[in-house]
C-alpha cells in the first residue's frame, strides 16, 4: 500500500521540524459544499505563497489575505487570540435564520 502524499508530507515535516504534523481530510460537505472556482483560486494562491515563503527560509508565519494581496502574518500575532463577531452583527442574524447553532450562549445574543 502506498503512502498518500499528505501523509508523506506530514511525516517529512515532522522529521524536519520536530513538531507534531497531522493529516486531516475534511469533506467538502463538512465545510459547507463543494469548492467554487474562487475557493480553488484562493487556496492555490495561499498555498503557493506559503511554499514560496518556506523556500525562502521564512518560518513561524501563516498566509492571509489583505486586500487583494496574499501576505505572511507572524504566528505570534494570531496564536491564542480570539477574533469574535460582535453581538448584533448581521452574520449572527443570518446564521440563526438558517438554523446554525452558535452555542449555549446563542440565546443571549441579540438579533
Amino acid at each position: 500500500m502506498h503512502e498518500s502524499l499528505a501523509t508523506s508530507l506530514a511525516r517529512k515535516l515532522q522529521m524536519l521540524t520536530g513538531t507534531d504534523a497531522r493529516v486531516t481530510a475534511l469533506g467538502h460537505v463538512q465545510r459547507g459544499g463543494g469548492p467554487t472556482p474562487t475557493d480553488r483560486l484562493l487556496c492555490t494562491r495561499l498555498g503557493v505563497k506559503a511554499a514560496d515563503l518556506l523556500a525562502e527560509g521564512v518560518v513561524n508565519v501563516m498566509t492571509a489575505v489583505r486586500g487583494s494581496e496574499i501576505v505572511p502574518v507572524p504566528l505570534d500575532q494570531v496564536a491564542g487570540r480570539k477574533k469574535t463577531v460582535p453581538p448584533g452583527h448581521p452574520w449572527l442574524h443570518a446564521a440563526r435564520s438558517v438554523g446554525t447553532c452558535l452555542g449555549l450562549a446563542d440565546q443571549d445574543l441579540p438579533l
